[in-house]
């Protein structure tokens, strides 16, 4: 039987709800847990309000040795919030340009979703900068609001 979690420090296994709980919380995770116990996590990680050095440095060394290949997985990655939920999928090839498709900046872009496809994720989505992007979504939050879709802040 495969466990749910296992400690990716000390090993420990967890294969009912009721072991998850030595686990430390996590949202977007499996079973709302990291791979990571709650004594490893205490002791490893973080000692004194600060990262632990170690794990910096093995982090630093990683990074280093895998560089290009994290920096392609993180150019083909897709994240986006689905019914409360954050959803991140991978995509086979690099879907921005860096271009903004709403003035032209040339950056670093978002990809911003009219209409969420979990089978086709790129369907109805425009490559846009940071600033058009929050103009995009604040507008459509607003027309929500003025439909009765959502609710806002100044609710009667």
């Amino acid at each position: 039987m495969n466990p749910l979690r296992k400690c990716q420090y000390c090993g420990l296994e967890a294969y009912t709800e009721e072991e998850l709980e030595e686990f430390t919380k996590a949202k977007r995770y499996k079973y709302g847990r990291r791979n990571i116990c709650k004594v490893c996590f205490a002791g490893l990680i973080r000692k004194g309000g600060k990262y632990h050095e170690g794990h910096v440095k093995a982090s630093k060394n990683w990074y280093e040795e895998n560089k290009e290949q994290a920096k392609y997985n993180k150019s083909r990655r897709i994240t986006f919030n689905d019914k409360g939920d954050y959803k991140r999928i991978y995509v086979k090839n690099p879907p921005r340009k860096g271009v903004c498709s709403e003035c032209g900046f040339k950056g670093f872009t978002h990809i911003h979703h009219d209409k969420y496809n979990l089978d086709r994720p790129l369907e109805n989505t425009r490559e846009l900068c940071r600033v058009c992007h929050l103009k995009i979504s604040n507008e459509e939050r607003r027309n929500k609001i003025r439909n009765g879709e959502r609710k806002g802040w100044n609710i009667p």
